[in-house]
C-alpha cells in the first residue's frame, strides 16, 4: 500500500514508480473483471446522487459473480435533466464502453427521464432490461410507515440523520 504524506512525497522518483505500478494492478483487475463480463453478463448500476450546492454526480458500477467494480464518475448536471440526454451520454454509452452482448441489465433511479431514456435503450438494444431502484420503493414504504404507524417515526427519523451524516 502507497503511503503519501505531503504533497511533496508525491515528488519522489519511488512514489512515481510506486503510483505507475498501482496503476497497473487496476488495470489488472479491471481486465479480469471485463473478461469475467464476457463470459457471465453483468449488470450496469448507476447511483447517483446531489451535493449541497445541487451538483449531481453518478458512479457507474458494474456487477458480475466475480464482484463488483467502479467504472466511471461524471458530473451530470448539465445532462441529467433531459431524457435524450440521459440516453445518448449515460445509458447507451455506458452500455458500449463494457459491450452491449456483455450487458443483461440496467439499474437506475426511478425518476420519469430515466425511465423514458430507458424505453430508448431497451428499444435500440433489444436483450437489455432495465430495472429501476428497489431503494426507491424502500423509500416508498418507509414514507408510509412514518406517517401511518406514529411508532415508527422517532426510529425512521433518526436513521435519516445517519444517512445525511454518512452522505
Amino acid at each position: 500500500m502507497l503511503e503519501i504524506s505531503s504533497h511533496s512525497s508525491l515528488s519522489t522518483p519511488l512514489v512515481a514508480h510506486n503510483l505507475k505500478e498501482e496503476a497497473k494492478n487496476t488495470s489488472l483487475a479491471l481486465q479480469a473483471h471485463r473478461d469475467e463480463w464476457k463470459k457471465t453478463t453483468c449488470t450496469v448500476i448507476t447511483d447517483s446522487w446531489t451535493d449541497k450546492k445541487r451538483r449531481i454526480v453518478i458512479n457507474f458500477l458494474v456487477k458480475c459473480p466475480k464482484g463488483i467494480v467502479f467504472l466511471k464518475l461524471i458530473d451530470a448536471f448539465a445532462i441529467s435533466k433531459t431524457t435524450e440526454k440521459v440516453f445518448e451520454m449515460m445509458m447507451d454509452n455506458i452500455v458500449e464502453e463494457v459491450g452491449e452482448d456483455n450487458v443483461i441489465q440496467v439499474v437506475t433511479n426511478n425518476a420519469t427521464n430515466y425511465k423514458a431514456a430507458a424505453q430508448i435503450l431497451m428499444t435500440k438494444r433489444k436483450r437489455l432490461f432495465w430495472i429501476p431502484f428497489a431503494a426507491y420503493y424502500v423509500d416508498l414504504m418507509l414514507e408510509d410507515y412514518e406517517k401511518k404507524i406514529s411508532i415508527h417515526e422517532e426510529t425512521i427519523s433518526k436513521g435519516k440523520k445517519i444517512t445525511t451524516f454518512i452522505y
